[in-house]
């Protein structure tokens, strides 16, 4: 008996696909991504560099700005939000299935990817020579491999232990993250060259190497660092909203959660009423043991808060469980959205 061409989609679509999404390969050696809710009727999809939408009114791509807001890959390719799951189940079909290789390690990189780079790329960034030295940050990552790739050169990741409320931390690797798909590690000649341990880079044809271990980021910035294990609350309130189906993105620049208060796109509900989930304190990112309460509070278009807030939890001084506090302010949140009338 065969399988359905679109199986592992379909399980996804079942399941849930939660951020940062599952990556699907296409018989055809395309790939995409996929983020959704268990049972959605829509889904995130991120087209990597070679998979075209379908120019029909289902696909409608974001800005630049979009991109960097939600999850995906930083890489060459475009986010669409809110694609119905028939008009990617047709995608799929029209590059031929599903490829029959979902859990296959990626190949390595073209051995001529180097050839796809800026020509004078070594001696254009010869001034990186031990930046990412010591105790970087990842700012300097942010810096360091945002320079490189402006330059015409590969898009590079730093790949970090964790992430908390002081930021990225912990041990790092650095890698290669290829546009055709996957992460690849890179010679020592050049991350000892980034570290300045040595002299040179080596030739630009030896920088890449052999795949990466496949790893499920926690958390990124979606500015080329990527977190294995996110220690904020923040993730203890993603994790109680996710029990519920509900997404989310980051708002006031990163210092709270918005939220949709019905079935509104993401990107649609500033436009109207909506939800923003802070804390008492500066940042949605304190850790959990630093809690002192969410506060949800509506509001309109022009970003005014609307009447009380529909949470409001301890005084901002006092300590309170970060788990139990991130329950009660989910469970609100749904029952809000479950009575509020959808959106045309």
């Amino acid at each position: 008996m065969h399988s359905s061409p679109t199986a592992h989609f379909d399980h996804l679509v079942t399941a849930g696909a939660p951020e940062p999404g599952t990556r699907l390969r296409l018989a055809d050696g395309t790939f995409l991504l996929v983020q959704a809710p268990p049972g959605a009727n829509a889904a995130e999809v991120f087209l990597y560099s070679g998979l075209t939408a379908p120019d029909t009114d289902a696909w409608t791509s974001d800005d630049p700005w979009e991109l960097l807001l939600t999850g995906g890959d930083p890489g060459d390719g475009m986010i669409y939000h809110d694609v119905p799951v028939s008009a990617v189940r047709e995608l799929i079909l029209q590059h031929g299935g599903e490829h029959p290789d979902q859990d296959v390690t990626p190949t390595r990189p073209s051995l001529k990817r180097h050839e796809e780079w800026a020509p004078d790329l070594a001696a254009t960034i010869s001034d990186l020579r031990g930046r990412l030295a010591g105790d970087f940050s990842e700012y300097d990552v942010q810096e360091v491999f945002g320079h490189i790739e402006d330059k015409g050169g590969p898009v590079l990741a730093c790949l970090w232990e964790y992430i908390d409320q002081d930021g990225f931390g912990g041990t790092t690797q650095f890698l290669h993250e290829d546009p055709d798909g996957g992460f690849f590690q890179l010679s020592t000649d050049f991350t000892g060259w980034l570290s300045g341990e040595k002299a040179t880079p080596g030739p630009v044809e030896s920088w890449l190497g052999e795949p990466a271990d496949a790893f499920e980021p926690a958390a990124t910035d979606h500015a080329h660092n990527y977190a294995l294990d996110d220690r904020t609350a923040g993730a203890v309130l993603l994790a109680a909203l996710a029990e519920y189906n509900i997404k989310t993105m980051t708002g006031d620049a990163g210092l709270s959660f918005a939220i949709p208060l019905n079935n509104t796109p993401l990107h649609e509900m500033f436009n109207e009423r909506h939800l923003l989930v802070a804390s008492h304190g500066p940042s949605i990112d304190h850790a959990p043991e630093d809690h002192t309460g969410w506060i949800v509070q509506i509001h309109n278009a022009l970003g005014h808060p609307v009447g009380h807030p529909i949470h409001a939890a301890g005084d901002g001084t006092a300590l309170i469980d970060c788990t139990t506090d991130s329950a009660a302010a989910a469970a609100t949140i749904a029952a809000l959205r479950a009575a509020a009338p959808a959106a045309n």
